[in-house]
């Protein structure tokens, strides 16, 4: 087992997310906060393996309600208390919750826009980083108000250098990655605004109500 994925199992913050400064808090940022990249072998992702997952794709059709802006914890986040209870310390709450079963799978509905061969790599590659470091663990998705969305945005910069991501290396020179070569994953997922009626759609294809 990694180094990334035994301290996910034992509930430890990826790469020391509980010990950032929280916003209000004096002192600095943690100096642990950045760590080197662990190096990650990409599964190989033969033809038939992207047409599957284009098909899958392509299944989610349309939102059936008007796109809603949301706040999706990734199996990171949801690990740390500190997460959520941030967001919550700065008035953002939920109008809604949601769960995302398996969220390995879920996630190759909010990385990149197209179904080209690249882009759906790209998305595969996010898969197999994060069934590799959670396994089917969950996420969950918080609906918001727009005023909530607004604070989140504004927010999502400074715990964006805080919670630093998780960051795996791999070596695959066709992926469009930033920066080029590393997996992030990310302890939240907050969609610009453009982005907001695609992952809408997918999130009501996908998410069930929140226990």
């Amino acid at each position: 087992m990694s180094r990334v994925k035994r301290e996910v199992a034992r509930g430890l913050p990826p790469n020391h997310l509980a010990e950032a400064e929280l916003p209000g808090r004096a002192g600095h940022r943690n100096p642990r906060a950045r760590e080197a990249a662990e190096s990650f072998a990409l599964p190989p992702c033969p033809p038939e393996r992207l047409a599957a997952a284009r098909a899958w794709l392509s299944r989610l059709g349309d939102a059936g309600t008007p796109p809603r802006p949301v706040l999706v914890f990734t199996p990171l986040g949801l690990r740390q208390p500190v997460t959520r209870q941030t967001f919550l310390d700065h008035g953002i709450t939920a109008t809604r919750r949601l769960r995302l079963p398996h969220f390995a799978r879920s996630s190759m509905a909010f990385y990149a826009s197209s179904l080209t061969d690249e882009r759906l790599r790209t998305r595969l590659a996010f898969h197999d980083a994060w069934a590799a470091v959670c396994g089917d663990a969950p996420g969950e998705v918080w609906v918001l108000s727009e005023a909530a969305a607004a604070a989140a945005h504004a927010l999502k910069p400074w715990l964006r250098e805080r919670w630093p991501a998780v960051e795996l290396r791999v070596d695959a020179p066709g992926l469009r990655l930033h920066p080029p070569g590393l997996l992030r994953l990310q302890a939240f997922h907050l969609p610009d605004v453009d982005d907001e009626p695609r992952t809408w759609r997918w999130i009501e294809r996908l998410a069930t109500p929140a226990p």
